[in-house]
């Protein structure tokens, strides 16, 4: 059985080199932003689907919506509020 969280090869891997990785062809389409390493403020959610996040990356805080919809995946945190 191979470990988690390795490559055939045994070498650690990140989890955006593990997931994205095969989608390769799929990252050069106009329609698709991939943001890596930012931290998640808050999703809006609009009839049930998630079209618009609000992020830190590097410092910035972004916006961003979609009409089709936005996919975010990562590990969460509890929030204590």
């Amino acid at each position: 059985m191979r470990p988690r969280g390795r490559c055939s090869t045994g070498a650690r891997q990140r989890v955006v080199d593990a997931c994205i990785g095969p989608f390769d062809p799929f990252l050069a389409r106009p329609n698709l932003d991939v943001v890596t390493d930012a931290t998640v403020w808050r999703l809006r959610i609009t009839v049930g689907r998630c079209t618009g996040v609000e992020c830190t990356v590097v410092g910035e805080h972004l916006s961003a919506e979609s009409a089709e919809g936005v996919v975010t995946a990562g590990p969460s945190v509890p929030c204590t509020a």
